[in-house]
């Protein structure tokens, strides 16, 4: 930007390399917190005889197709006599 100066230009660019360490930090230490919540999960589990259970991905929806059945079907030839009408 052209209004700023040199020295508000180095202040930002260091600001914004501060941040990004921060934010490399913070991701670091939520795997860390995830991984420490997994295992105590694991040891508590085993204390009281307990089997954890993994999620199971959630099936695909299989789309249903109707189709006639030849066998449960009227035959349409033989079902419509002169009497019946």
């Amino acid at each position: 930007m052209l209004w700023l100066t040199k020295r508000e230009d180095q202040l930002r660019d260091d600001l914004i390399s501060i941040l990004k360490d921060e934010i490399a930090v913070l991701r670091k230490r939520h795997s860390t917190d995830c991984e420490r919540i997994d295992r105590l999960m694991e040891a508590l589990s085993r204390k009281a005889n307990i089997d954890l259970v993994m999620p199971q991905p959630i099936p695909p929806v299989m789309e249903r197709v109707n189709m006639s059945n030849p066998w449960k079907d009227p035959n349409l030839v033989t079902d419509k006599f002169k009497e019946n009408q």
